[in-house]
């Protein structure tokens, strides 16, 4: 009997010593994305109840990501302080938006382009793992002189987590949705004339003294320069402009965004409004050539169009540290039931 109990003790002992000792990284092997391997995005597209073929589709990829599920922005996209982490759903299509505005004030180059076969169906095969903006762009209705199938940008992650495993090729349906569009940046007037409107938005209670005096705004025309403002208390933070074709598209970014702080564009095409949100982060961001001032720190995205988990989850230790404890309470039971017997 002594020998037994000797035996289970030594064996709870080991097991534990085994819990303190296994390497991190092996009690993580479950939990890890494989950054060298390859994935694919699909995407397929629907309108009017038909497929769309000839949809041409932009993807860059904004950020590359970490065995932990860490993102790091990359390329020009590490100049533009763009949240990613911990948004909703409809923070994220901001986020996107806000980046696929300056793709086109920047004119940065397309990683890779492609457009929808006759079944509405697209795909993006070979990328690496990271954080892809993929931006649609819009189609002719055929019949029709001026309408459209346009889409909202998207932010797609290589892989995504799906049923508690890493899934690295991704499928998507973006959203069609019907409108007039313009190509032409000097089509004549529709007789609706109209106002545009961009605002400023601060959130950083309690860091009002990081304020800057001003602001810098470039507003875009049919993806084309239009003009540059500035924004301030003498304008109470607000800047108008008279639009003489309501067809026209037009984007807002921010230049020169002040240190410490994020950027994000909430845009109204139909109102032709736009709010321009900086937040207080407290990070100091780094200076990149050519473009605004952006963070250059490791982001971590918990939540995106291709979903996420939260990082450092680990399970697979619970049975075996349960197993553990019962083990020593066996013993422990066994112990005291036998000095009992012995008085």
């Amino acid at each position: 009997m002594r020998k037994k109990l000797r035996f289970s003790g030594f064996l709870a002992v080991v097991l534990m010593l085994l819990l303190c000792v296994m390497p991190f990284n092996s009690m993580h092997a479950a939990d890890v994305i494989e950054p060298t391997k390859k994935g694919s995005i699909s995407l397929q597209f629907q309108g009017g109840g038909a497929a769309l073929s000839g949809v041409p589709v932009n993807i860059y990829r904004v950020a590359s990501v970490s065995q932990d599920v860490h993102f790091t922005m990359t390329g020009m996209f590490q100049d533009y302080p763009v949240v990613l982490e911990n948004l909703s759903d409809d923070e994220l299509t901001t986020a996107a938006s806000t980046l696929r505005d300056y793709t086109i004030a920047d004119k940065i180059k397309v990683d890779t382009s492609l457009s929808s076969d006759e079944s509405g169906n697209v795909k993006f095969r070979n990328l690496a793992t990271g954080m892809y903006l993929v931006i649609p762009n819009s189609v002719k209705i055929s019949g029709t002189e001026d309408e459209a199938y346009t889409f909202a940008p998207l932010l797609i992650s290589v892989p995504e987590s799906l049923d508690s495993s890493w899934n690295y090729d991704i499928v998507s349906m973006p959203k069609a949705e019907r409108k007039f569009i313009t190509s032409d940046s000097s089509a004549s007037s529709d007789d609706t004339q109209t106002t545009g409107k961009v605002m400023k938005q601060w959130a950083d209670t309690g860091h009002l003294d990081q304020r800057p005096q001003e602001i810098t705004v470039e507003i875009l025309k049919n993806g084309e320069a239009f003009t540059t403002q500035k924004l301030s208390s003498n304008n109470n933070w607000m800047f108008t402009w008279q639009i003489d074709n309501t067809k026209d598209t037009w984007q807002v970014v921010e230049r020169n965004v002040p240190s410490r702080y994020t950027v994000q564009v909430n845009s109204d095409q139909t109102s032709h409004s736009f709010v321009v949100t900086n937040t207080y982060s407290g990070k100091v961001p780094g200076r990149g050539p050519g473009g605004p001032t952006g963070a250059t720190t490791p982001v971590n995205v918990s939540k995106s169009q291709g979903s996420l988990p939260q990082t450092g989850q680990l399970w697979w230790p619970v049975p075996l540290m349960a197993a553990t404890g019962m083990v020593l309470v066996a013993v422990g039971w066994s112990v005291k039931a036998r000095n009992r017997k012995k008085s």
